[in-house]
């Protein structure tokens, strides 16, 4: 029996890992679980209010969704995860995933130009397309102070794609899909 993947899709915020995590979806029939879903629902049902209310809820939703990993590989069931992992907190976490389950990862890493990532951000936040307990319109100034300081790049066992995103209209995935192809 072939071991369970996780396609990890990692990143900071606006590099397109929620829009590439559902085509990979689509693309080879996996389960997707996105991060940002699960602290939504938690805002819709729970309330929001500030950025220490977002941040309590972001931690209430990375357990959510290593949970639900949790769940998938018990099943040895393969899945996409994506969030904007801490390399601090969650190499080890995801690792330890791998030990337990014998799974295999293939992370995407998303990542575009400073620019264009604050850019997308300000648009997002400006034109309301993402959920309000985000607190976005007070993240801006820690968002570009995580630009600079590290990549928000998983160190997993297992392939790393680096997938630059800042022409998101014209993304070149071919090979990329070939190599998951090769997979499923």
């Amino acid at each position: 029996m072939k071991k369970p993947l996780v396609i990890v899709i990692s990143g900071l915020p606006c590099t397109g890992k929620t829009a590439f995590g559902t085509r990979i979806a689509r693309e080879f029939s996996v389960p997707f679980f996105s991060k940002d879903a699960f602290k939504e629902r938690l805002f819709d049902d729970l309330g929001w209010s500030d950025r220490a209310w977002s941040k309590k809820l972001s931690l209430v939703s990375y357990k959510l969704l290593f949970s639900i990993l949790d769940v998938q590989l018990a099943v040895r069931r393969s899945s996409i995860i994506e969030a904007n992992f801490d390399p601090e907190f969650h190499t080890q976490i995801l690792n330890d995933f791998g030990q337990n389950y014998s799974c295999e990862f293939f992370q995407i890493h998303c990542h575009t130009q400073p620019e264009i990532l604050l850019e997308r951000f300000r648009a997002r936040w400006e034109g309301g397309a993402r959920h309000p307990g985000h607190a976005d319109n007070v993240t801006l100034p820690e968002l570009e102070q995580l630009i600079y300081q590290k990549p928000f790049r998983l160190e997993l066992a297992g392939t790393t794609w680096n997938l630059d995103t800042t022409d998101l209209v014209n993304l070149e995935t071919d090979d990329l899909f070939t190599a998951l192809q090769e997979y499923f």
